[in-house]
């Protein structure tokens, strides 16, 4: 596990469970944690993700204080419009929980997102299983003047993968220009 940083990182381990863990570092204090579990049969995300609460999506009510079960039944329509798949969400405070299967490991890494990239949400606690045993993206949290073209340069050293970086998160990215300080991306790793 890395320590905290200036930058922006991520680390992996191995723990004892046989999950590959990981953390985020934003380098002001805040990140992005969780396990990673994987298996012969497939993979499932246990965890604690940590998101930046006055940033992303206004779903609930923009500072109007919803009922847990309204803003539950907004998450889950976010997720079910994104045609992500059918889980059962839960919200108590500005902490969001969620169960359930994924088609493949990318629609369970997006399903964690749009989860935690809605405006007034902090933790996501995930427990989320797939089939689907292909690897794990990493997750980077948009700072000020990043673009998807300068994220692409940091992580694969080359800006023009950018678009390899949109289309692991579309459909909640609708265009590339469109991404927002404190948004958490899915980082797949290129393709041989």
């Amino acid at each position: 596990m890395l320590g905290w940083n200036t930058k922006p990182s991520c680390g992996r381990s191995q723990t004892e469970r046989g999950l590959t863990s990981f953390r985020l570092d934003f380098g002001n204090g805040s990140g992005l944690f969780g396990d990673l579990g994987t298996s012969k049969k497939g993979g499932n995300i246990v965890g604690i993700f940590n998101f930046v609460a006055n940033a992303g999506k206004r779903l609930l009510g923009g500072g109007k204080a919803a009922k847990p079960e309204e803003s539950a039944a907004a998450i889950k329509k976010e997720i079910s419009d994104l045609e992500l798949g059918d889980v059962d969400v839960t919200v108590q405070d500005n902490k969001v929980i969620l169960n359930g299967r994924a088609a493949s490991q990318a629609d369970l890494e997006k399903i964690v997102l749009a989860a935690g990239n809605i405006d007034g949400i902090e933790t996501v606690e995930a427990e989320i299983e797939t089939d689907d045993d292909a690897p794990e993206a990493t997750f980077h949290t948009v700072e000020r003047g990043d673009s998807l073209s300068a994220i692409a340069k940091k992580v694969y050293g080359d800006a023009m993968k950018y678009p390899v970086i949109f289309e692991a998160n579309k459909p909640m990215l609708s265009h590339p220009d469109k991404i927002y300080p404190g948004q958490v991306l899915r980082i797949p790793a290129l393709e041989d």
